[in-house]
């Protein structure tokens, strides 16, 4: 904000923001999108670490009963870091996400 005349009023700035770039992202074996993308591998590895069946079914699972995986890739030099996967289940939906256990 700025004083103008007595008044608050907004400044606008014609410098773009600052953006980091992505340097690793997580990806779906089945149909090759992107689940999350990341600007360092510490960041990565920890969402990496909290993914969910969910995610790496995504919104085009393969059928019931098939294996989906997910990969963690390093854009710099197109290596997998970290793989995982799970089993989509018989009814071919989307489990529910279990936040904590009793």
């Amino acid at each position: 904000m700025q004083l103008l005349a007595g008044r608050l009023t907004p400044m606008t700035t014609s410098r773009p923001r600052a953006s980091l770039p992505v340097t690793h992202e997580i990806r779906r074996l089945h149909d090759g999108s992107v689940i999350s993308s990341h600007c360092s591998r510490d960041c990565a590895l920890a969402a990496f670490e909290q993914l969910l069946l969910a995610q790496m079914m995504g919104e085009d699972p393969p059928g019931p009963l098939q294996w989906v995986e997910a990969h963690l890739v390093d854009l710099a030099t197109g290596q997998t870091g970290a793989s995982t996967r799970g089993l989509v289940p018989l009814d071919g939906r989307v489990p529910p996400e279990v936040l904590r256990w009793p």
